[in-house]
């Protein structure tokens, strides 16, 4: 639906209020927006656009809800008129239920709905539903996708898991004989879907027991890849600390084994080469490659707890929906010192170490599934500093990763990503659009630079948008 002012409600679903396996049926709502400054409103049952008339309904059937897309208030609404105003976080109006989707609705040039507009059902007429799906059922309407987050629904994680060795022939890495038919017998990294109730790290240790025979353990993330919004991959290295390699096939693999990397490399018409399922890959070898080449530099065997630092792992912590944090850096020409941009609630650098009491100490932004996150980037770019797009590399590296899909029940099952993005060198940095928000603190301290992964010498899993 074209957007045609600042005010624009949303009808929720009807019938009484749902509850645990109650029996769904008939379906209300009530449509507003300002023209031309008069209110104008419709009431909506099952899809029937009723002007200037109400329909007959059943105590309690309808409910409804404005937004001020500009304010964020939210105003009720009861067949249609308008009769309070409240300052409410979205998800609260509308986590309860369904709301009828009005995206894609065709206007007539009295600015009214044409025909019927599409709605988002919890299920069909009689069936019995949960509360869970019927919250999960807004994450499709476009709205805010606060606790709506859920692997089997909207969002897709993979982990990946990487093993390398030094083999006879130079290095090698771990990789297992797809067993599905449309790639039966071709090769692939260990990889698969984060199944809802598990962490990522349980998930990449699964996938390598199923598809190689061996155990593992997890030492840090390598990269991060992400397509649209919905789609994340994310790839760890890993050290094997047990089991067999995998030699009987099942319906996981159909074996496994180390192969060098020179030839994983080699192209597809080389006869020499190894059959792979496809090449996606590449890049995560070459951050593992770069991973390995680090440790051996630093003089590290095994898992990297002697660091100074933690290597940087997944938090379990739960998401209530799709977020990004923006360390954003410069490095100044004259003085070469490190400032980075934060809130203004930020006085002193020190307090950047106690997450718990100061979470929002950087710029961040939730979007929803119909924003691509390249294009997230440049917006919040566009908004926190003049010329952004232009003043400010893509992001880097990823720093900090919190998702947990778990347990079972809950649709807090979001992730949040920490993203490294520095200034352009320059002599001037770029203008702050809000400087009542933010503000440049300079970094010297080496703890703060040590957690914020801005040393030189610590290792920062990088970001691939595809």
């Amino acid at each position: 639906m074209r957007r045609l002012s600042s005010n624009i409600a949303i009808g929720l679903a009807g019938a009484s209020m749902p509850k645990e396996g109650k029996m769904v049926g008939d379906y209300a709502g009530s449509y507003a927006y300002v023209n031309n400054g008069t209110f104008r409103s419709y009431t909506v049952h099952n899809d029937q656009i009723f002007s200037n008339k109400k329909p007959k309904f059943e105590i309690d059937d309808i409910v409804g809800v404005g937004v001020n897309l500009t304010t964020r208030q939210i105003f009720y609404t009861n067949n249609g008129q308008r009769f309070d105003i409240l300052d409410l976080q979205l998800d609260i109006a509308a986590g309860l239920y369904p709301a009828v989707r009005w995206r894609g609705c065709k206007m007539n040039a009295n600015h009214r709905p044409m025909s019927k507009c599409p709605s988002s059902h919890p299920g069909n007429r009689g069936e019995r539903v949960t509360v869970t799906r019927l919250l999960r059922c807004k994450s499709r309407t476009g709205l805010r996708n606060d606790l709506s987050a859920h692997p089997d629904d909207n969002v897709t994680y993979i982990v990946s898991a990487i093993a390398l060795r030094d083999g006879p022939r130079g290095r090698e890495v771990l990789l297992m004989r797809e067993a599905k038919e449309k790639c039966r017998g071709k090769w692939y990294m260990p990889a698969g879907h984060v199944e809802p109730g598990e962490t990522l790290e349980e998930a990449c240790k699964r996938e390598l027991r199923e598809e190689t025979g061996l155990e593992c353990a997890v030492d840090t993330l390598l990269c991060v890849e992400v397509r649209g919004s919905g789609w994340y991959r994310m790839a760890f290295a890993v050290e094997p600390n047990g089991g067999e390699l995998k030699q009987e096939p099942d319906q996981e693999s159909l074996g496994a084994g180390w192969h060098p990397l020179e030839l994983v490399r080699r192209k597809r018409n080389d006869a020499d080469g190894l059959q792979l399922r496809c090449r996606d890959f590449m890049s995560i070898l070459a951050e593992a490659e770069r991973y390995a080449d680090w440790k051996r530099r630093m003089g590290l065997r095994g898992i990297s707890a002697a660091l100074p630092w933690a290597p940087i792992l997944n938090r379990d912590e739960a998401q209530p929906g799709l977020f990004v944090d923006f360390v954003i850096v410069r490095q100044s020409v004259v003085s070469n010192r490190l400032e980075c941009l934060v809130h203004r609630c930020v006085r002193d650098q020190l307090q950047l170490l106690d997450e718990l009491t100061l979470p929002d100490a950087f710029p961040s932004v939730e979007f929803g599934f119909e924003f691509f996150l390249p294009s997230v980037i440049t917006k919040v770019y566009r908004h926190v500093l003049d010329d952004g797009h232009c003043v400010l590399e893509l992001p880097e590296a990823v720093t900090a990763l919190w998702c947990l899909p778990a347990p079972m029940s809950s649709v807090r099952h979001g992730i949040r990503l920490r993203l490294l993005c520095r200034h352009k060198r320059s002599a001037q940095r770029g203008q702050i659009l809000a400087p009542q928000r933010y503000r440049w603190i300079e970094l010297d301290h080496p703890e703060v630079l040590s957690t914020l992964y801005l040393l030189d010498e610590q290792f920062r899993p990088k970001l691939f948008l595809l």
